[in-house]
């Protein structure tokens, strides 16, 4: 029954390690990862285009999409936040203006939808038409806001490691939980176990959804206060 519902597990793993990565983060930043694991979770549609042709999961219940792929995709965004912001020190300031961030977000949409479609018509693959996709969003959001680099590189460290020990676990104890992606159309490359796509997928997710979020909150350093001495005055 466990190995049935491997999927459901797994995500819920994600979960549990999103609400650890929430409960020890600063209160200053806890509305803004709660806020990017929300924005994270309607990417769970992409399941459309991934099943059955990328992999086919067995869900709990069988809609258009499960609730194993909100439940993933929300904590994966959350998670990759989390990791982006957890070793920037100098406290950062954020926009929460509802407005500007939907128009943002659904700019992406549209944009990344385009992107997307347009490398599928060139048979580049399901997942490798997303992370072509992923990428350029990121490098396009780098481009105007250069100093997201640390949140990029912090993410992709972070949320790679993660989510490849949490696959490696998850592929330990449901042996038959790889057998859930269709390796046709894979490169058939593997390293420690794990697909070669999922590990690039990991890498674009961890660099860039922490990208696409600063640049949807309009994150920015707090300015640092100059403290005047003009009235200090030492005593001998």
């Amino acid at each position: 029954m466990f190995e049935k519902y491997a999927y459901l597990i797994t995500s819920l793993a994600f979960l549990v390690l999103f609400i650890g990565g929430l409960v020890v983060s600063p209160r200053r930043i806890r509305s803004s990862i709660v806020l990017s694991a929300f924005l994270s979770a309607p990417i769970s549609f992409a399941s459309l285009i991934f099943v059955p042709g990328y992999w086919n999961p067995n869900r709990i219940m069988h809609f258009i999409i499960g609730p194993e792929d909100f439940i993933f995709s929300f904590s994966t965004g959350g998670i990759a936040w989390v990791m982006a912001v957890w070793f920037v020190r100098h406290k950062m300031i954020f926009n929460f203006e509802k407005r500007s961030i939907i128009r943002r977000y659904i700019k992406f949409i549209v944009i990344g939808s385009i992107i997307n479609l347009f490398f599928l018509m060139m048979n580049v693959g399901i997942m490798f038409s997303t992370i072509i996709t992923v990428v350029i969003l990121g490098l396009w959001i780098l481009f105007q806001r250069l100093h997201y680099w640390f949140i990029s590189v912090s993410g992709l460290i972070g949320f790679t490691v993660c989510y490849l020990i949490l696959l490696k676990l998850s592929f330990y104890f449901f042996p038959d939980f790889i057998y859930q992606w269709n390796f046709e159309h894979f490169c058939g490359l593997f390293i420690w176990g794990i697909p070669f796509e999922e590990i690039i997928w990991s890498m674009a997710c961890g660099s860039v959804w922490p990208l696409i979020t600063a640049y949807l909150f309009d994150a920015r350093s707090a300015p640092i206060q100059n403290i005047s001495l003009d009235r200090v005055k030492i005593g001998i």
